[in-house]
């Protein structure tokens, strides 16, 4: 299958390919297979509110079914496929398309489609905005063109430097991605570029000094959960980045990845990527840059990759015509003890992922070790935290370490203090060491990365009193401990709106 959508409540799958199919998630069970489009199935989404699934088929036609009994409630026809790249529904329920020069729009409630709109030239990737007031495409030619919903009338065009083959939203609505070679972000209020990210490769002298610098063209990108961050790949280098959206810092780096790069999907949580390599699908730490497990199984590569709602399952479609569902945290019995797989949640990142694996089967023990080994960071005044950084100038070796050590305990907290020392004109020797120790606190080291990966395990167990634990480690000072505990509470709140 080329293409998989999951239905809301992350229950049903349904996948293109000679049929349009359907299948059970907990049972891997056939539900439906329609036989109503004449020729291959290339496309599939389903609706917001759960109640329809939407197909796009080389028989030139958009058909719309009823999900729970498979009836054809609509159909629509549809050109050209090859043009206008996948089906696209706003939030709120709003479908769009392009057919070989014309851009369509139908409410989803209604099934009424809008007068449809005359293109000089055919679009490459269409969107709808969050809030559905634009439909957005994106031309070879022409560039981006925005146009009001209701009137369908042209409301903005934004030319680009070099041809464009995809478009993407950030989840929050705020901004437009468009990938060229480098991927140009477009603000949603003004319609104006705020950013371009490249691929630029330094190579540089044994002195620092950089002697040579190479542009190559980013393959594919994602954005986070969050939509503050992007992942770029670059197929060449076998390299993806992940990169800050405010700024030009690169977070962290998936050195020596074998992934092709042209799929890659962030999990729900934003704690891990998937990476697509030629033989291979690598599951990727995000908070340390490391590899998690690696995975085969699709004889001719995978076309399509998904991740259930509430991101504990992968599921692959492959060439070789298969399905694969897997478990992102499978259960694994172990004879250690919850001490030694605390320990282990410090170590690298595939030995703490197989001992979160192991601590999660144990759920009971779990809680009452986590309770026991997690405290909330504490909340510590701008003049201790200048204290120590000015103890990094101590002629004495051992207060030097110590006082390293406290501020890199407290990761992102200390970045602000240590910046603003930078400006008071410090010694040679203060200021090198303060860069030094700004460079280490830019990456995740394992010792830091266990509390974050505690957290993980609390979401992912998901009951009252992992839910008390969050809330205790929320409470902390500004650390990524705190930051990462309210994001999980939030997320876990979500769900039991849903």
């Amino acid at each position: 299958p080329n293409r998989s959508a999951f239905s809301p409540d992350g229950k049903m799958l349904a996948c293109t390919g000679d049929k349009l199919t359907l299948w059970d998630v907990a049972t891997g069970k056939e539900i439906l297979k329609s036989s109503g489009h004449r020729d291959a199935v290339q496309d599939v989404i389903c609706s917001p509110d759960g109640r329809l699934l939407i197909s796009r088929a080389n028989d030139n036609s958009v058909r719309v079914w009823n999900l729970k009994t498979g009836e054809e409630v609509k159909r629509f026809r549809s050109d050209n496929l090859w043009y206008g790249g996948r089906l696209s529904i706003a939030p709120k329920g709003h479908l769009s398309w392009c057919d070989s020069r014309t851009v369509r729009t139908v409410e989803l409630q209604s099934l009424h489609e809008k007068n449809p709109q005359k293109l000089c030239w055919p679009l490459s990737a269409i969107t709808t905005s969050t809030d559905r007031r634009w439909v957005i495409g994106f031309s070879h030619l022409d560039g981006v063109l925005v146009w009001n919903r209701e009137s369908m009338c042209l409301h903005r065009e934004l030319k680009s430097k070099y041809p464009g083959w995809k478009i993407s939203l950030s989840p929050d609505g705020a901004y437009l991605a468009l990938l060229t070679g480098d991927v140009e972000i477009v603000s949603c209020k003004s319609w104006k570029k705020v950013r371009q990210i490249q691929n630029v490769y330094e190579n540089r002298g044994g002195d620092g000094e950089v002697l040579s610098t190479l542009w190559l063209p980013i393959s594919s990108f994602a954005w986070s959960p969050q939509s503050n961050q992007i992942l770029t790949t670059c197929e060449r280098f076998r390299r993806a980045r992940l990169r800050a959206l405010e700024g030009k810092k690169t977070i962290v780096t998936f050195e020596n990845c074998t992934a092709t790069a042209f799929l890659n999907s962030f999990s729900p949580t934003g704690r891990m990527v998937v990476l697509n390599g030629d033989d291979a699908l690598e599951l990727w730490e995000v908070a340390t840059g490391l590899l998690r497990a690696r995975w085969r199984g699709h004889e001719g590569g995978i076309a399509s990759i998904c991740f259930t709602p509430d991101g504990r399952k992968l599921i692959t479609g492959g060439f070789d015509s298969t399905i694969l569902i897997r478990d992102l945290y499978p259960p694994e019995k172990s004879n250690r003890s919850l001490d030694s797989l605390w320990e282990l949640l410090a170590d690298d990142a595939q030995k703490s992922f197989r001992a979160m694996c192991q601590m999660m089967h144990r759920k009971k023990d779990t809680l009452s070790s986590l309770a026991k080994n997690m405290m909330p960071t504490p909340k510590l005044s701008y003049q201790a935290i200048m204290s120590w950084t000015n103890q990094l100038d101590s002629a004495h070796l051992a207060i030097r370490t110590k006082a390293r050590e406290r501020l890199e305990e407290l990761d992102q907290s200390a970045e602000p203090v240590l910046r603003k020392m930078l400006t008071q004109r410090p010694t040679l020797t203060l200021r090198r060491r303060i860069l030094t120790l700004l460079a280490r606190l830019k990456w995740v080291s394992w010792k830091r990365a266990r509390p974050l990966r505690a957290i993980e395990i609390l979401e992912q167990l998901g009951t009252n009193q992992s839910r008390k634990l969050l809330r205790r480690l929320a409470t902390g000072g500004v650390s990524e401990t705190a930051r990462q505990a309210k994001l999980a509470l939030m997320r876990m709140e979500k769900v039991g709106e849903e």
